[in-house]
């Protein structure tokens, strides 16, 4: 939510100089750095804040820059602790009702319950508490007095997602462009070939992006192959296609 103290804990994950302030909108813009956590290298994006009742005219210009959401590996959510208890859950909930309005609720999500330099130790447990009943994973953390951010980073690498791959063959067929497309979008392309009778390649995707890789390959009348076929068997399921279409 705006004024939660994302651009501070930016700062104090990438070391960078992004602007802070306690208006409406600092962040208007994304931002983007490259961090690295444990062994993995992340862009970490500086993103604007989300808020309820918003102009009408401000709605699609931040409803675009928020949609970029779905295409992330984590949400990091951060939220104000030192607010009323109410006021943090309306905050919350405006939160989470945009992520699902904006398809974005299958990202994993990590909520960093900031500014607990302005509450007492107490206060701050007691209100970790409480809203564990609607986030799961949280840490409490102060972004001005770099309290926990290592704690922070760890919980992020906890529920990063590790990529799958697989192999897929396609038809020669009309859809062949609009499905490779929709690969490259949805998934890393490690690998492809093109022939007179198909077209074969390796991908690299997160395991909930992988139905609708699968949904989209069968639909072409292609074929995919996971690397482990319990994958493969989980992804069948998820995505409701025929079996002659999915390699065991």
């Amino acid at each position: 939510y705006t004024n939660a103290g994302k651009s501070t804990l930016f700062n104090a994950l990438t070391s960078e100089g992004v602007p802070t302030n306690l208006g409406l909108f600092t962040t208007l813009s994304t931002t983007t750095r490259a961090i690295s956590i444990g062994k993995r290298k992340l862009l970490l994006i500086d993103t604007v804040g989300f808020v309820d009742r918003l102009p009408i005219a401000l709605v699609e210009a931040f409803r675009s820059t928020l949609e970029e959401t779905i295409f992330a590996d984590l949400i990091l959510l951060i939220l104000d602790l030192s607010e009323p208890t109410g006021e943090i859950e309306r905050k919350l909930s405006t939160c989470i009702q945009t992520i699902q309005e904006i398809g974005a609720s299958s990202v994993p999500m990590v909520t960093a319950l900031n500014k607990i330099d302005l509450i007492s130790p107490a206060d701050a447990e007691e209100k970790k508490r409480h809203l564990s009943r609607f986030v799961q994973k949280s840490v409490l953390v102060s972004s001005l007095k770099m309290t926990n951010i290592e704690l922070l980073l760890s919980e992020i690498e906890r529920n990063l997602e590790s990529p799958v791959e697989a192999a897929f063959v396609l038809p020669p067929s009309g859809r062949v462009q609009r499905s490779l497309s929709l690969i490259r979008e949805m998934a890393t392309v490690l690998d492809i070939e093109y022939s007179n009778s198909q077209i074969s390649g390796k991908l690299a995707a997160y395991p909930r992006i992988i139905p609708k890789i699968v949904a989209e390959i069968n639909g072409a009348g292609g074929e995919i192959t996971l690397d482990r076929q319990k994958d493969l068997r989980d992804v069948h399921i998820m995505a409701d296609v025929p079996a002659s279409k999915t390699r065991f």
